[in-house]
């Protein structure tokens, strides 16, 4: 009996002590996802902020808000910090050589979305971005997949100092895994 006992405790231990993956018990599918929006760019157009990499390249930060409705986010918010790479020509205008961003979607139940914007490589300026999900919180912890991002701008545009701000709308499609 004793032995019985012995038995079942170290059994009862021991499967206490296994590893367990941080998703077990978790089915994560792929999924089709759609979101639409509207959002505000900010471009920083100060030269003392700028990352300078050369003395005629630098990195030209830029911040966009924005909010939509959609599967999965229901109501969303999202911030999404990036930076342009652009050389600066002799005749003084500049040349867009790549763009990039980091998306923060917040679900309407508070959950976060992250994932990585790049834009297709200058000079020629294209309305479509391919985002890469890096993860997320809650639900979306561990969530991957690829969206694309399609943009328009409204034509409402302003100058506040060195800020140059645009209105903008979008659609978002593609998969999300979680």
């Amino acid at each position: 009996m004793l032995r019985k006992h012995l038995f079942v405790g170290l059994l009862f231990t021991s499967l206490i002590l296994l590893p367990v993956p941080a998703n077990a018990g978790d089915n994560p599918k792929e999924r089709p996802m759609k979101l639409t929006g509207m959002g505000l760019l900010k471009t920083d157009f100060n030269p003392a902020n700028w990352e300078w990499r050369s003395v005629d390249k630098a990195v030209i930060p830029w911040v966009t808000v924005e909010a939509g409705d959609g599967t999965h986010l229901g109501d969303w918010t999202a911030v999404c910090p990036g930076g342009v790479l652009v050389q600066l020509l002799p005749d003084g205008n500049i040349e867009l050589l790549e763009m990039w961003g980091y998306w923060e979607f917040t679900a309407d139940n508070g959950d976060k979305l992250t994932a990585d914007l790049v834009w297709p490589s200058y000079p020629v300026i294209q309305e479509t971005a391919t985002a890469t999900i890096t993860g997320g919180t809650g639900r979306f912890e561990g969530a991957s997949g690829t969206l694309i991002l399609t943009m328009g701008y409204t034509g409402e545009n302003w100058w506040d100092g060195p800020y140059h701000y645009s209105i903008f709308w979008e659609t978002i499609e593609g998969t999300i895994t979680y």
